[in-house]
């Protein structure tokens, strides 16, 4: 299957994501998924294609004191380049994050400058094993909104 340069980063978004999981996907699968959008590098388009799979997501905007509390893997959205792009968090702490950007590989930066690229927007997906501490952000984020 032929997928232009925005499915295939929207793939390996999605890969990253969902790979050090206990879920299993076919890739003929997640390709055929991701496939289906013409615009497959919105915030959008990457919570409806897990969810066509499957996967419950959430998407929203968090303060920066709730990184260290993010059920990671996660993708973010950053303010780098024009537009901005997504990555993926692997891991987040007090002092360090560490993230993966479809070009620029794997990185890890202290937290203060993960912060300053990061517009707060994150899709996170309901993976089985972090279903607990995902449920406690989704229920920080529904007490804020009220």
């Amino acid at each position: 299957m032929n997928l232009s340069a925005d499915q295939r980063i929207a793939r390996t978004l999605l890969r990253q994501l969902l790979h050090p999981t206990t879920t299993r996907l076919p890739a003929r699968q997640l390709t055929a998924a991701v496939a289906q959008h013409v615009q497959p590098l919105t915030l959008l388009t990457l919570s409806h294609t897990l969810e066509q799979l499957g996967i419950e997501t959430l998407a929203t905007r968090l303060p920066p004191a709730q990184l260290g509390e993010l059920p990671c893997p996660a993708i973010a959205f950053l303010a780098l380049g024009a537009g901005g792009c997504f990555a993926v968090v692997h891991s987040a702490d007090a002092r360090l994050v560490t993230w993966e950007h479809p070009e620029y590989g794997r990185l890890t930066t202290t937290t203060a400058t993960f912060v300053h690229l990061w517009t707060g927007i994150v899709l996170m997906a309901e993976l089985e094993e972090r279903v607990p501490r995902l449920r406690r952000l989704i229920g920080w984020w529904r007490r804020s909104r009220r």
